[in-house]
């Protein structure tokens, strides 16, 4: 796949991921257009959470985590949104680590 292809899927996904979030109630979330290292690629998704979203057909999860981790603020939970293969997007997988779950169900 080229660069552009590439890049205009990731779109595509992260557009999905924000249309996700705003059924489930979080009606600011957009894809972030301006890319800033501290944060993820939805805005005015859930509080205080980091989300990179992933549409690749290899997994390169502890990357990706580590990506997520290295981009997030220091008050923000990074998770990863990916895709899974001949699935809807509401069926896609969330990944973070033990002590992000943690704090997630612990708030």
């Amino acid at each position: 796949m080229t660069g552009k292809a590439s890049r205009d899927k990731g779109a595509r996904f992260e557009r999905a991921i924000a249309a996700q979030f705003k059924h489930h109630g979080y009606q600011n979330a957009e894809r972030q257009l301006e890319r800033r290292r501290d944060q993820g690629d939805i805005q005015g998704g859930p509080a205080g959470i980091h989300v990179e979203c992933k549409d690749h057909g290899t997994l390169n999860l502890s990357g990706w985590l580590d990506q997520a981790h290295t981009a997030a603020s220091p008050d923000s939970l990074p998770v990863v949104i990916h895709k899974r293969r001949n699935k809807p997007v509401a069926d896609s997988y969330v990944t973070m680590t033990l002590t992000t779950f943690c704090h997630i169900i612990k708030s």
